[in-house]
């Protein structure tokens, strides 16, 4: 099965903006996107993982961008540096740990802000449930 990343080019180097199961749904989202003249560049990445071989296979199906504000050249300098990042990481890591955050960074913040998240969701949840049986 594979995945769909929808990727923006911002601050030099790419970005994952979504994950998508649909190819159709990203490469529309990609173009909606680029056509906005928000982003810079952007691009869909399909990821797929090949269970005889234990890794993953990416490979670029869409790509647009402002090219007369974007060079090639430019672009193509920051994949390379970002697959150079990633490729460190995964040899330092080994390929069954591989995790979402970049070298040395830690996740600490994402999870908290996660955990603030479900428990407001919680809370109104409760509220809306007091509200309906003060209601009924």
């Amino acid at each position: 099965m594979a995945s769909y990343e929808l990727q923006i080019f911002a601050n030099q180097h790419w970005q994952i903006a979504s994950v998508a199961d649909d190819r159709a749904l990203a490469i529309a989202d990609a173009k909606r996107m680029c056509s906005s003249k928000r982003h810079l560049a952007v691009r869909v990445v399909e990821e797929t993982f090949d269970l005889a071989a234990e890794m993953f296979i990416t490979k670029t199906v869409y790509s647009g961008s402002r090219t007369q504000e974007a060079p090639s050249n430019f672009l193509e300098d920051a994949t390379r540096r970002n697959d150079r990042r990633l490729n460190a990481h995964i040899s330092s890591q080994g390929a069954a740990s591989l995790d979402c955050t970049a070298p040395g960074q830690d996740n600490w913040i994402l999870r908290g802000v996660a955990l603030a998240g479900v428990l407001v969701v919680g809370a109104v949840a409760l509220g809306a449930l007091k509200w309906l049986e003060a209601v009924i």
